[in-house]
């Protein structure tokens, strides 16, 4: 069970990182609605996991559950 929330540790660090880099680049809507765009299927891979999903189903949800704060976080310190 620990292996499989280890990607919840990891991607956001990578992910804010790279959309701090971003957000000197880009305007800051831009990254919103990329958060956006990804929480959708967030939402929709968490309601579909039951126990009987395969792992990368289970895995894939909770990166992109992590990853979507990564890119919100950096674009509400430039407001």
């Amino acid at each position: 069970m620990r292996a499989l929330l280890t990607p919840s540790r990891l991607m956001p660090t990578r992910t804010i990182a790279l959309a701090g880099r971003l957000a000197d680049r880009q305007s800051t809507h831009l990254l919103v609605c990329t958060s956006r765009v990804l929480l959708a299927p967030s939402f929709a891979l968490t309601v579909t996991v039951d126990l009987h999903s395969a792992l990368w189903v289970v895995i894939a949800s909770v990166v992109l559950v992590c990853v979507v704060p990564g890119f919100i976080l950096p674009s509400l310190h430039l407001v």
